[in-house]
């Protein structure tokens, strides 16, 4: 398994690859990359985590174990205030993956390629940007 976690220049978003078996090492690695990307830049960042090259996604239950076990002891993780999480990954979870989520009170973006995810986040950088805008007016 290895993951890369890289931030993209002149933007809020962070991108995480993740490749091969996920285990909770891989997840804690990612929260650790994520926290030196942004350093102490406090406003919000969206962290884009690709998902489609692992091999044990079919078992959304055992991912989502793996996540809580690594967030409940660092920041940059699914939780932390600064960082807004997008993933894509695999058709088969996708509605899974959205609903878990929502169940739980989170609105978690859930796509099948890194295109959409990009637009998506861009799009809500841009609609972020242009309501601080509205409210100094």
């Amino acid at each position: 398994m290895s993951i890369t976690v890289e931030r993209l220049p002149d933007e809020p978003i962070l991108i995480a690859v993740f490749n091969g078996d996920i285990t909770v090492e891989e997840i804690r690695d990612m929260y650790h990359h994520s926290a030196a990307l942004i350093a102490n830049e406090h406003r919000t960042f969206y962290r884009i985590s690709d998902l489609r090259t692992s091999t044990n996604m079919g078992d959304f239950g055992t991912m989502i174990k793996q996540i809580s076990a690594a967030a409940a002891e660092l920041s940059a993780s699914t939780v932390e205030d600064r960082i807004e999480v997008t993933l894509v990954g695999k058709s088969g979870w996708i509605s899974t993956g959205r609903d878990f989520f929502a169940k739980r009170g989170m609105s978690l973006a859930v796509f099948e390629d890194m295109e959409t995810a990009l637009e998506s986040v861009r799009f809500r950088i841009a609609n972020e940007k242009k309501n601080v805008s509205e409210d100094i007016s």
